[in-house]
């Protein structure tokens, strides 16, 4: 039996998101589901595992969107689509956007 540590929200939120390094916010994706850990992207190119990523969470119910720095921990194609899912862990959010993060989806 799988334990995570924080409870998974099925939701999908718009994500914007670039390599660290990288100047400019490169592509579009948008969330499988999402938790105060981490979040699974659905995205249209494979991006490598260990790769640390600047994403821009925009949650609906909030009028700003949250910037935080994830690192890909698992990557997987989908079945008979040019879709690629990714498991992202967290490793830098300001806390008072971790507070924000779920606001309006775990009430």
């Amino acid at each position: 039996m799988e334990k995570r540590k924080f409870e998974r929200y099925e939701y999908s939120f718009r994500v914007l998101y670039k390599k660290v390094k990288s100047l400019f916010w490169m592509k579009k994706a948008c969330t499988g589901n999402i938790s105060r850990g981490g979040l699974k992207l659905k995205l249209k190119r494979a991006v490598p595992i260990g790769t640390i990523l600047r994403v821009m969470i925009f949650n609906p119910f909030l009028n700003e969107p949250i910037e935080a720095e994830a690192e890909v921990v698992w990557i997987n194609r989908n079945d008979h689509r040019p879709i690629w899912s990714a498991g992202l862990s967290f490793v830098h959010m300001r806390w008072t956007d971790s507070d924000r993060l779920l606001y309006g989806v775990s009430q």
